[in-house]
């Protein structure tokens, strides 16, 4: 069995449903009667033949719109409760996202019902709207395919490495892959990899995404700000400026103890900062200052978190008899 012909069958079947419910719950859609539109009957006020990327976001549309697929016409709200039945969903019909299984059936019969479309190019579509990293396999021409490469990023953000260089460079679509993963910034265009709103876009998903952003934008103090919050360790890619600004490593440090590593000499003697990590984590004693591996203060501290944490203090506090009792008692 060919695919066109395996596509149809799965079409009929989801077809028969349809009709079967129908009948069932005496469907109208509203303002007129639906029928095949290519009769004499009156032809719906909203006559739409909706492609796939609009059927993946029929959750959009208002109830009353109308779309024609193929040669039968639907309401949105009715379209909804036949996707509903097809998925034996006894629950009442809600204005969600159409499921994966969903978008599959009525792309299947999109092509079925549409043959003058290129089929690769449905193909294509209808694998990237499951992996977006099928855009990989796609050709060159439809790695240019906008529709195509939306689809694959929408899906998974990482897909925009295999899209084409121009499309690398749009806007819309490195916007939607770092919406879905921040770390898609890395195959942005230059010029999109220094816009703020796309890098802004990228680190509130992932903060360590701010290292590929350009360099001007990790010497934002608010750029770099709203990436540490997400993740502390972004405070290895910020400039060095930043890396000695008090407000921007005591945020990192709260987020992510771990981060006070990538902190200026400076700020590795501050004993708030140093406080504020080891009393997360005793362990991040480690990235102190010397001076501050002999705070007996903060080594206590530290050890009371995490009794390794003496490994890292000073000899002299090491061989410290009050210390070594206290390490006895979290060890």
């Amino acid at each position: 069995m060919n695919l066109q012909e395996n596509y149809k069958q799965k079409y009929l079947k989801y077809k028969n449903k349809y009709i079967e419910l129908k009948n069932k719950i005496n469907l109208n859609i509203k303002g007129g009667e639906c029928t095949d539109v290519s009769g004499n009957s009156k032809v719906p006020e909203k006559d739409v033949d909706i492609d796939p990327i609009t059927l993946q976001y029929l959750s959009e549309l208002e109830p009353n719109q109308r779309i024609t697929l193929g040669k039968q016409c639907f309401d949105i709200e009715n379209l909804y409760k036949w996707l509903i039945n097809l998925n034996n969903n006894t629950n009442p019909m809600t204005r969600e996202v159409v499921s994966q299984t969903d978008i599959t059936r009525i792309i299947n019969a999109y092509i079925v019902l549409h043959p003058e479309i290129n089929p690769e190019r449905m193909q294509v579509l209808l694998s990237v709207s499951q992996n977006g990293f099928a855009l990989r396999n796609a050709s060159p021409e439809l790695r240019r395919d906008y529709d195509i490469v939306l689809m694959a990023v929408r899906q998974n953000g990482i897909a925009l490495r295999f899209a084409s260089l121009e499309l690398r460079e749009d806007y819309d679509i490195v916007l939607t892959a770092v919406r879905q993963n921040g770390s898609a910034l890395q195959y942005a265009s230059p010029e999109l990899r220094g816009d703020y709103d796309i890098v802004l876009a990228a680190i509130r998903q992932n903060g360590l995404a701010l290292q590929y952003a350009s360099l001007e934008l990790r010497g934002d103090h608010d750029i770099v700000l709203t990436a540490i919050r997400q993740n502390g360790n972004a405070l290895q890619s910020a400039s060095a400026e930043l890396k000695g600004n008090h407000e921007i490593v005591l945020a990192a440090v709260r987020q992510n103890y771990f981060a006070l590593q990538y902190a200026s000499e400076e700020l590795k003697k501050d004993r708030e900062i140093v406080l504020t990590a080891v009393r997360r984590y005793g362990l991040a004693l480690e990235y102190a200052s010397p001076e501050l591996k002999g705070d007996r203060d903060i080594v206590m501290t530290a050890i009371r978190q995490n009794g390794r944490a003496l490994q890292y203090a000073s000899l002299e506090l090491k061989n410290d008899p009050e210390v070594r009792a206290l390490v006895s008692k979290y060890i």
